[in-house]
This record gives C-alpha cells, sequence and structure tokens, in this order.
C-alpha cells in the first residue's frame, strides 16, 4: 500500500459467508469494500452504491483498484482464484477449506513463499478470543492429554462439499494448532447416515488422530444435529479446559472434584479479528503465510481421512 487511506479489499462470492464478510468490512474502520465478484441478481444490493460488481471473477482481478480480496466462493475454485490474485500482487484471504486437494494447497503454498504478500485462510475458531485465550492455559497447564471435539447442526446438505469438508477443517485445524505437530496416524467412521434427507451427505462422522506421545484427538461431526454444536474439550493437569462456541460462558474449567470456574477473553467478534489482521497485513506489506501453512496441512489430514473413509465404504 502507498500512502495512508482506507484498506480496499475485494470480494469473491456473495452468499451465506460472503455476507458475512460484506458486513464486517462495512462495520470495521479503516476498511472499504470496492469489488464484488458475484452472478447473484441482488449483489448491488449486498454490497452498497460504492462497490462494483462483476459477474465473474477474473473482471474484478483485471479491472478492480484493492489491495486484496476475500474468496468465499465454493472450494473447488479457491486456489485458482488466490493464484490469480497473488499474481497480481494481491493478497489474499480465503475461507475454509483452503481446497479439496493436498497437491492444489501444495501448488498454492509453494507460489506464496516467493511473494512479500499475506494468504491467510479463515479457521475463525482459531481467532476466537475464547480460543486464544484456551490454548494459552492449555500449554501454562500441560501436558495437553487429550482433545475432544463435537460440531455439528443440521444441515446445510451441500452439493458441492460433504459433511467432512464441510464441518471437518475447523476441528482438525484447532488440533493441528493444540498438537503442533502432524498427526501419526488418521481414522474416520460414518456413525449415522439419513436417506430421507433434504440433501446429500447427511451424516455424522467420528474422526480420530493420534500424534507421537500418545496424544489422541477425537471429534464427532455431522449435519444431522438438532441443535448447533461447537465444542472443544482439553484434558489438562487437574482437570479440563472447555471452549463452546454456542454457551453463554463460552471458555470453562472444569476441575476434578472442585467445580467449575467459569474463564474470561476479550469479547469481540472473532471475524473481526480475522479481516483486521488482513486488513493489517496488507497494510504493512509483508508477508504473513503461517496460516497458509496451516490451511495446507488441514487439508492433508482431510484428504487423508476422506481415504480412510472411501476404504471402509463410506
Amino acid at each position: 500500500m502507498n500512502g495512508p487511506g482506507p484498506v480496499r479489499l475485494g470480494l469473491a462470492g456473495a452468499g451465506r459467508w460472503g455476507r458475512n464478510f460484506i458486513r464486517t468490512i462495512y462495520r470495521l474502520p479503516g476498511l472499504e469494500l470496492v469489488a464484488l465478484a458475484s452472478s447473484n441478481p441482488v449483489a448491488q444490493d449486498l454490497a452498497g452504491p460504492g462497490c462494483r460488481v462483476f459477474a465473474c471473477w477474473p473482471d474484478m482481478l483485471e479491472q478492480a483498484d484493492m489491495h486484496g480480496v476475500i474468496v468465499a466462493t465454493p472450494p473447488h475454485v479457491h486456489v485458482e482464484i488466490a493464484l490469480a490474485a497473488l499474481r497480481r500482487g494481491i493478497g489474499v484471504l480465503i475461507e475454509k477449506p483452503l481446497c479439496l486437494d493436498p497437491a492444489e494447497a501444495g501448488t498454492l503454498l509453494a507460489e506464496a513463499r516467493t511473494l512479500d504478500l499475506p494468504v491467510l485462510v479463515d479457521h475463525i475458531h482459531l481467532r476466537h478470543p475464547a480460543y486464544v485465550e484456551l490454548k494459552r492455559l492449555a500449554h501454562a497447564m500441560g501436558p495437553i492429554r487429550g482433545l475432544r471435539g463435537r460440531a455439528g447442526a443440521w444441515g446445510p446438505f451441500r452439493t458441492d462439499t460433504d459433511v467432512l469438508w464441510d464441518w471437518g477443517p475447523h476441528d482438525i485445524a484447532m488440533f493441528l494448532d493444540l498438537g503442533e505437530a502432524e498427526p501419526t496416524s488418521m481414522r474416520a467412521r460414518v456413525l449415522e447416515a439419513l436417506q430421507d434427507a433434504p440433501g446429500p451427505h447427511a451424516q455424522r462422522l467420528a474422526l480420530t488422530l493420534e500424534f507421537s506421545g500418545g496424544l489422541a484427538a477425537e471429534t464427532v461431526v455431522g449435519n444431522i444435529e438438532a441443535d448447533k454444536i461447537r465444542r472443544l474439550e482439553v484434558d489438562v493437569s487437574g482437570g479440563r479446559l472447555v471452549y463452546d462456541d454456542q454457551a453463554d460462558d463460552k471458555l470453562i474449567f472444569v476441575a476434578e472434584g472442585e467445580g467449575t470456574a467459569v474463564l474470561s477473553h476479550p469479547p469481540v467478534q472473532p471475524l473481526d479479528v480475522v479481516v483486521q489482521a488482513f486488513a493489517a497485513a496488507l497494510a504493512a506489506e509483508r508477508r504473513d503465510i503461517e496460516d497458509l501453512e496451516l490451511g495446507a496441512k488441514v487439508v492433508w489430514v482431510l484428504h487423508a481421512l476422506d481415504a480412510d473413509l472411501r476404504s471402509r465404504g463410506r
């Protein structure tokens, strides 16, 4: 960026998460949404009068004057858009999952390592203040003895992304972040599948990772849950830390035989933190690819879990 002024952002995709990004950008100071690529007929209404709307993302990258672009499209085109943006000198923030293919993730990572541009991946729970505090406390109270997750809701029933790739990335990202290593074993199995759901891929899955040293991480994810859930439990010395995104008290410590303590954390929205981190990296004109490196590992793990599911007949 040259000189003062707002950070100019573009957005590819105006689906559910794209709309969340639009609201966030307009709410935060120092940011300006200058371009939106979407075929949605109400895209201009969503974007506002000061934002140019393009029917396709290549036109946006070619014609819009922006510092960075947020990619909130279906995941099979994430890497194509990100590579095109980087080759035009535009930093990128990519919605999860980074992509569906480890080879594509590797190509993007190799390209990003040659450029002084930020490439962030929106593993939003890693930015949640309650999770950040959990991670700090977990290492202070460690060693970590076990990890357990649970995530899901009723739907969505996507045609482009199945349950593993839709609901698995966040828990896998947290497991890798806390485990601070690549897993040595990865297993997946179907716990339940509905045949009469209003769409494809109606399942509940059990995912297990094992790390060197005996640390095990287990989660159950699915899109056939009656209520939305996002919960992580971390076993540490003297009890367990619990991050529950759907609870009023999002971070607690359950002591062994001594009750429960509510733990404080900053009251900020995690998507605000994600977008502000992206804007700061753009303004500083620095390479920032730690998110991308983790994102590529998440894709590798998900691909291995997917292969394990297929070997079991899914």
